[in-house]
């Protein structure tokens, strides 16, 4: 008996790659999960004003300091440490001049 022609076994019919249909499904469902992720991901990274409270702010980098600024109060908010990386002595003197030249909007 050739190879084509003995009987498939059941098992053997899971493991194949189904057909065209799925797999075209397969990758529009793998497609729609890809980009509900990304949607989560940038939603996440979208934050509010914390005084317009529906405006959402603008990540500035600066040196090391990423900022975020209301466009619409003009507005600057700094995260966590962000303020001390800004005065570590370390670092340039210029650095908190050129911070707030950027705030300013004097780069």
């Amino acid at each position: 008996m050739s190879e084509e022609s003995r009987p498939v076994s059941q098992e053997e019919l899971s493991r194949r790659p189904h057909n065209k249909e799925d797999e075209f499904f397969e990758r529009q469902e793998r497609e729609r999960l890809e980009d509900l992720e990304r949607q989560r991901k940038k939603k996440s990274l979208e934050r509010k004003c914390p005084r317009c409270q529906n405006i959402i702010l603008v990540p500035e980098r600066h040196g090391d300091v990423e900022m975020d600024r209301c466009p619409e109060c003009r507005g600057v908010w700094l995260d966590a440490g962000e303020l001390e990386e800004l005065t570590h002595p370390a670092k340039k003197d210029g650095a908190i001049m050129a911070f707030f030249k950027a705030v300013a909007g004097r780069d």
